[in-house]
């Protein structure tokens, strides 16, 4: 079994409901490929060449999670996560409660542009200055 294989085996048994297993399972079958549309890099979402940096973007979404306990865009299906990410340039809104040193790595993490993101040494960098 491949690695991706086991990835989208633990994100549908990880899927907190049905709609989240039906997401994957469209984007699996539309793209070929595998992963969760609302943690997906842009260039990812356009099924385009991903580096590094398409990891970096997850993080960032990860991180928000984290941080705010809300998945960006949950209650969207595929094709309106498309919709604001690819044709709307939207990016989520970082609350002003969080530490700036958590915002700014969030934001740049999730820049649309994967030339801009940070790689991963940065990232550890930063995360090393972050006090809470």
């Amino acid at each position: 079994m491949t690695l991706r294989s086991h990835h989208a085996r633990a994100l549908t048994r990880l899927s907190p409901s049905p709609s989240s297993s039906r997401l994957l399972h469209e984007w699996c079958t539309a793209q070929g490929t595998v992963g969760t549309p609302q943690y997906m890099s842009p260039e990812a979402l356009r099924a385009e060449a991903v580096t590094p940096k398409a990891d970096i973007y997850s993080y960032g979404i990860l991180m928000y999670e984290i941080w705010t306990g809300v998945i960006p865009w949950e209650q969207l299906g595929l094709a309106q996560v498309v919709t604001k990410v690819l044709v709307e340039k939207a990016t989520v809104q970082v609350p002003s409660h969080l530490p700036n040193a958590v915002a700014g790595l969030i934001k740049l993490c999730l820049t649309h542009d994967p030339a801009d993101r940070p790689d991963i040494s940065m990232v550890l960098r930063l995360l090393k200055k972050i006090k809470v």
